[in-house]
């Protein structure tokens, strides 16, 4: 009796399926999804680097039999994740605010203005989200000194931020103008504010800005 040929069920009368030992394709050895940077590195392929240079900065092997080495190879995929945490969540902030100062752009000046002074009041931890805001928007002059008055109504600050995001939209003259306004009557805050402002009164470029950065620093080192 002539068997009956193996067929895959649905195909037509006369063809069969493949006999013999077929080959199987080598799974993809394409890197896991997620967050990359310019070279195109993922996050995990850093973190596989970060665990090799623990393993040849410490002169070890994480091995099953050494509880030591595995404790420092917990403690790495810890502070791994946590960086991976972070830089998801970073990469989801700068996302939001990018999507916020594109609807600052598109919206009225003065509005713009007394939504940022209404959203991030000095009160609030994240208010330093608005310098972020500040510096990808554009507003008209006037209502770019109002919300220099504003945020620079409580130098000096940690930081050379402010003053840079404010000289930046209103240039070296104009922001002297405002601060000279502020000026901390009390030595420290008064070199703590020098300290930060010190730089860009050094790179003053016009005669016009020269000139302001020179008063400015003369009358804030005057004794009280």
């Amino acid at each position: 009796m002539v068997a009956t040929p193996l067929r895959h069920p649905g195909l037509v009368p006369g063809s069969t399926a493949p006999r013999g030992d077929a080959i199987e394709p080598f799974p993809s050895c394409s890197p896991p999804g997620g967050s990359r940077h310019k070279a195109g590195m993922t996050v995990y392929a850093q973190w596989l680097q970060l665990i090799a240079y623990c393993q040849s900065a410490f002169g070890c092997r994480f091995t099953p039999w050494n509880d030591r080495n595995w404790g420092g190879l917990a403690t790495v995929c810890f502070c791994s994740i946590v960086a991976i945490s972070r830089h998801d969540q970073k990469s989801s902030m700068d996302k939001r605010l990018r999507d916020l100062a594109i609807q600052l752009r598109d919206t009225p000046s003065s509005d713009a203005v007394d939504w940022l002074m209404t959203r991030y009041p000095f009160e609030v931890e994240n208010w330093g989200e608005a310098l972020t805001l500040i510096d990808h928007a554009s507003f008209s002059k006037g209502d770019a000194r109002r919300l220099a008055t504003h945020y620079l109504s409580r130098a000096p600050y940690a930081s050379d931020r402010p003053y840079k995001v404010f000289a930046k939209l209103l240039g070296l003259h104009d922001l002297l103008r405002i601060l000279s306004e502020v000026v901390p009557t009390s030595h420290p805050r008064r070199d703590l504010l020098l300290y930060h402002l010190r730089p860009l009164l050094n790179a003053a470029a016009s005669d016009r800005d020269r000139a302001a950065a020179s008063a400015f620093a003369s009358t804030s080192t005057q004794s009280e």
